[in-house]
């Protein structure tokens, strides 16, 4: 848990205020309009629609309205920050251009909460 947690976090314009984030591996960026079909599949993922509260059906106007969501959550000074999870090629080939989110709430006492979709296998990761 954070016993500190950050109450000053830039905001601004979606999406030029998303910082990308990464490590060669993985990457964290900006949500974008070609990721949609992506988030309607994962949402629409029996296992994992079990462990969030998306509605159901789900369908392309919520995930619209995820996305902008994620813009209106960077223009508050206290807004949530969302960012895509991407995971880049490696030696080996493959990448996925959308596995999930993961998202940051300024102010809070928790970890960063996230998920990813059906799209993902952990030990590719590894």
């Amino acid at each position: 848990m954070n016993e500190h947690p950050a109450d000053e976090v830039p905001h601004g314009p979606f999406p030029g205020i998303v910082p990308v984030l990464e490590d060669g591996r993985v990457r964290l960026r900006a949500m974008t309009g070609a990721d949609l079909p992506f988030v309607v599949e994962t949402c629409q993922d029996p296992e994992s629609a079990r462990w969030t509260t998306v509605p159901r059906p789900y369908d392309l106007a919520d995930a619209e309205e995820f996305l902008q969501a994620h813009a209106d959550g960077w223009a508050e000074p206290r807004g949530r920050r969302h960012w895509a999870i991407e995971v880049r090629p490696d030696d080996e080939g493959g990448g996925l251009p959308f596995v999930g989110v993961v998202d940051l709430r300024p102010g809070a006492r928790a970890a960063p909460d996230g998920s990813v979709g059906p799209a993902i296998h952990w030990e590719r990761l590894a």
